[in-house]
């Protein structure tokens, strides 16, 4: 009898099946992830992403650009001037965070073009049992690249000068 395919989370770099769901996009029963070598992180429902040891200036370099998108007054052509060097159009991610309100993973990822993210979306039927997640992936040589991106970005956001406070 032949043995029935599973579908899921594969890596876009090996073709790696890292985490088998159903047809739901739930994980299957029994089945967790092995993640490939290619395999960086992941982040759930547009947040703060978890990273793999080695790339955690990823979230860092979202939550300093969230925060100071956040503050009170941010000075938007600051934050385009600092990310100028560092992202390939630092417009369309400003322009992503006003038009959502927020710094969202999915948008942070698409900036950087070193990253391939393969997103899911889950419904396990029930109240608070759905939402989505995006799994990160980069080869070896984008690897290296990625890490020397993040750690630039996050110098250059934290050189920003302070938001104006609001008069309120």
């Amino acid at each position: 009898m032949p043995r029935r395919r599973l579908v899921g989370i594969s890596c876009p770099v090996c073709s790696k099946l890292v985490l088998p769901l159903d047809e739901s996009g739930c994980i299957l029963d029994g089945y967790e992830m092995s993640p490939c070598r290619h395999y960086i992180g992941m982040a759930i429902d547009g947040d703060v992403p978890d990273m793999q040891v080695g790339f955690e200036d990823l979230s860092r370099a979202m939550k300093l650009i969230g925060h100071y998108m956040e503050a009170h007054e941010p000075d938007e052509g600051a934050v385009a001037a600092a990310l100028a060097d560092h992202v390939p159009d630092p417009a369309a991610l400003l322009k992503a965070v006003e038009d959502a309100g927020g710094l969202w993973a999915e948008d942070w990822f698409a900036c950087l073009p070193e990253v391939e993210s393969v997103g899911n979306s889950w419904d396990g039927g029930a109240c608070g049992c759905n939402g989505t997640s995006c799994f990160l992936f980069a080869s070896a040589p984008n690897q290296r690249k990625l890490v020397k991106r993040l750690a630039g970005i996050c110098e250059a956001v934290e050189r920003l000068p302070p938001p104006s406070p609001s008069e309120e």
